[in-house]
C-alpha cells in the first residue's frame, strides 16, 4: 500500500464535510487495502472547494503503480489532459499498453482519452489526422457515448456535424437538474462509474451541458 503520508490530503479548515468523507475512506483504506478505496479518495480532493488536481494526478499515478488497475490510469489520463495540458501525460503510456488487454468499450475510452489529449495539448490542428482517426476509432468500438461523437462533430461538415450531434444527444441516459446537482450526496460523486459517465463518456450531462448540445443542432 502506498504511503499517504507524501501526500496533501485534505485537512479540515479547507472543508469539514470533505475532511470527514476523507477519514471515513481512510478507515476504509487501511482495514480493507482496497484500491477502489484509494481511487475514491483521489477522486474526492478533487471536489470543490479543495480541487487539487495536481495531487489527485500525483496520487492515481502512485495508485496505479502500487494496484496495476487500469481505472487509475482512465481518470489519470483525463485529469492530467485537462488541467496539465502544459505536461506530458505519462499516462497516455499506460494506456497504450491496456489496448491489448482490455474489451471493446474499454479500448474505445483508451481511443478516446488519447485524442482528448491531443485537444487539450492544442494539437487537433496540427495532427488533424491521428485526432479524426482516434475519435472514429472510439465511436467503431462503442456507439453509445456522447463525448467521442461530440468532438467529432466539431471537425465535420455541417450536415454531417448534426448527424453526430444527434447521436450524442440519443446516448444521454440522464440529464441532472440545477437542483438534483446540489443534492447529490458527496459519496455519490465518488464512484468510478459516476466519474466516467459525467467527465468522460458525458452519458450522464448537467441541464445546461444538454441544453448546449441541443443548440448546437439547431
Amino acid at each position: 500500500m502506498i504511503d499517504l503520508a507524501k501526500y496533501n490530503l485534505i485537512n479540515p479548515r479547507e472543508s469539514e464535510s470533505l475532511y470527514q468523507e476523507q477519514s471515513m475512506l481512510l478507515n476504509r483504506l487501511y482495514e480493507e487495502n482496497d484500491s477502489e478505496v484509494l481511487l475514491k479518495i483521489s477522486i474526492l480532493i478533487t471536489l470543490p472547494p479543495i480541487a487539487d488536481y495536481g495531487e489527485a494526478i500525483k496520487l492515481l499515478k502512485a495508485g496505479y503503480q502500487d494496484t496495476n488497475n487500469m481505472k487509475f490510469v482512465i481518470i489519470g489520463s483525463y485529469l492530467s489532459s485537462t488541467w496539465e495540458p502544459y505536461k506530458n501525460n505519462t499516462f497516455v503510456d499506460f494506456l497504450n499498453l491496456l489496448l491489448c488487454k482490455v474489451s471493446d468499450d474499454e479500448k474505445a475510452i483508451v481511443y478516446y482519452l488519447k485524442a482528448y489529449d491531443i485537444l487539450r495539448h492544442n494539437e487537433a490542428a496540427t495532427d488533424c489526422h491521428e485526432y479524426e482517426n482516434l475519435l472514429k476509432k472510439s465511436i467503431q468500438l462503442s456507439d453509445k457515448n456522447v463525448y467521442p461523437y461530440y468532438y467529432l462533430a466539431q471537425i465535420s461538415e455541417k450536415e454531417k456535424s448534426k448527424e453526430l450531434l444527434r447521436k450524442a444527444l440519443s446516448n444521454v441516459k440522464k440529464v441532472y437538474s440545477e437542483e438534483e446537482c446540489k443534492e447529490v450526496k458527496i459519496s455519490n460523486l465518488l464512484s468510478y462509474r459516476s466519474f466516467l459517465d459525467e467527465h468522460i463518456l458525458g452519458v450522464t450531462l448537467s441541464q445546461p451541458n444538454f441544453e448546449m448540445l441541443q443548440d448546437l443542432i439547431g
